[in-house]
């Protein structure tokens, strides 16, 4: 079990860390979701505002990053590791 550490001025705090999913579920948790056609026509789907954000990205890499953060968190509704996304 993992703990947190809280420190004040004066003192230290050792708190366990709470375990509410299985390692299972933190897995399922932690992994992008895989989307079917209509999915990702749906969350990768950029209002243009958007699309003018990541062309203001100087590399092509940092553009597709941005993007693909963009379509997951959207679907998602969290951030997942760019090394993690499904090809």
């Amino acid at each position: 079990m993992q703990s947190i550490v809280l420190k004040t001025r004066k003192q230290v705090f050792i708190m366990p860390r709470m375990n509410i999913l299985n390692r299972t579920e933190q897995e399922m948790f932690d992994t992008p979701p895989v989307f079917n056609r209509a999915e990702r026509k749906q969350f990768f789907d950029f209002p243009s505002s958007l699309l003018e954000t990541a062309l203001r990205l100087q590399k092509p890499e940092s553009r597709m990053g941005f993007l693909l953060s963009c379509g997951y968190f959207k679907a998602g509704k969290r951030f997942y590791r760019p090394q993690d996304y499904h090809q």
